[in-house]
């Protein structure tokens, strides 16, 4: 059992030295503020700024794939809607300045949310959210949302090993010429090992305590620094710079 936290293959950066509620609160500030935003521009930016923040794992082919699965979702969204359009011309055509507002969302969060997991400790993450004393319902799925994210992404790294080692491409390439065989050797797997890693992950909580109305501790604690107040303050200042870009001429008018 995979008791250990992964941590980024990409080595210690700034983000990994940050307190976990530090990132914890740019995440919430983040993911609350999308709710408001409804114009191309504020989101646009946001999803810039929230994009450099997690550029700074030196994680580029995670983001690249993260980012390339998004535009096609976008893009069959788009197809869709044009498609429908032709069929039906009393449609009307798509706009694409609100068409791209969900997507930006989105897109603000999938960065956020991949920069928290793949620079905190779990053991962090749970002593954080035990010290807002936030029900457990409420915080064990969060924490184990968060844990899961880089068991998958190491699952599917051996997976793709294990492909490579019997002869088997595992990219696009191989995906729309033989799609049958690449099912069943790379998406088939990757399923079973995401219902064997929330087992795991169940047998982990309890190891760790969860659920336990004793104060958890963390093995290796963090301690508010001077890097973790500059990074509240500039998230703060990106989130008003956005509201300001929100409330200035809107290029669609906005989606209320």
């Amino acid at each position: 059992m995979r008791a250990s936290f992964a941590i980024s293959s990409g080595g210690t950066t700034f983000l990994h030295a940050l307190d976990a509620r530090t990132k914890m609160f740019v995440g919430v500030a983040a993911s609350l503020s999308v709710i408001f935003l409804n114009t191309p521009q504020s989101l646009g930016f946001l999803a810039a700024a929230s994009g450099a923040y997690l550029l700074v794992l030196r994680r580029f082919a995670l983001a690249g794939v993260c980012y390339l699965f998004l535009l096609l979702m976008a893009g069959a969204a788009l197809g869709f809607m044009w498609l429908m359009h032709g069929i039906w011309p009393r449609m009307a055509e798509p706009d694409l300045a609100r068409f791209s507002i969900p997507f930006l969302r989105t897109l603000v969060l999938a960065n956020v949310v991949l920069a928290l997991a793949l620079s905190s400790r779990i053991q962090a993450v749970l002593a954080a959210l035990r010290a807002l004393r936030l029900p457990v319902w409420l915080f064990v799925p969060t924490a184990v949302m968060i844990r899961f994210i880089p068991s998958f992404l190491k699952d599917i790294k051996e997976v793709r090993e294990s492909m490579k080692t019997r002869g088997y491409g595992s990219g696009p390439a191989a995906l729309f010429s033989r799609p049958m065989l690449t099912v069943r050797l790379l998406f088939m797997p990757l399923v079973v090992r995401a219902l064997r890693t929330s087992d795991e992950l169940g047998v982990a909580a309890e190891l760790k305590g969860v659920g336990n109305r004793n104060a958890a501790s963390c093995y290796r604690p963090q301690r508010f620094s001077g890097r973790d107040l500059a990074v509240a303050c500039g998230a703060l200042c990106v989130l008003t710079a956005a509201f300001l870009l929100q409330s200035g001429p809107s290029l669609s008018g906005g989606m209320h």
